[in-house]
């Protein structure tokens, strides 16, 4: 597929319910943000944008009157924080902060010299073969 191929997705799709309704829900802010991210996570999971084929009212209705959320796969990367991402109301949210924490990395192991990992007689041997060699080279 080319990207001339692709038809434009409005962001209504990602909207959260205190942006279809800022009067009602208490305005507009981050946790407006991290619905939207979500949204673009399940869409990215899932290759489906959330509410397809649903129009700007279809789609304000289903999230603001029917409380409807976008399905979160069952096998998604952090999918319990992911599914925090669509709670209702804005203050009860995930954060964009514990989304982050989540999705990080594992930290790596940091490296030990290979001696370390050997059997203390292997490691001996391994430090005067080391030895020998520092030796040769110097002489």
């Amino acid at each position: 597929m080319l990207l001339a191929d692709c038809v434009p997705i409005p962001l209504v799709a990602d909207m959260s319910p205190e942006a279809f309704d800022p009067e009602e829900l208490g305005g507009i802010g981050s946790p407006a943000d991290v619905w939207s991210m979500g949204c673009v996570m399940v869409e990215m999971l899932t290759g489906v944008v959330p509410f397809r084929g649903m129009q700007l009212q279809q789609i304000s209705r289903a999230v603001v009157d029917r409380r409807r959320t976008p399905d979160v796969p069952e096998d998604a990367p952090a999918a319990d924080v992911l599914r925090r991402c669509f709670v209702y109301f804005a203050n009860e949210r995930a954060t964009a902060a514990a989304l982050e924490h989540a999705l990080a990395p594992a930290p790596q192991a940091t490296e030990r010299p290979i001696a370390a990992t050997l059997p203390a007689e292997v490691a001996s041997l391994v430090a005067a073969v080391e030895r020998l060699t520092v030796e040769k080279t110097v002489a």
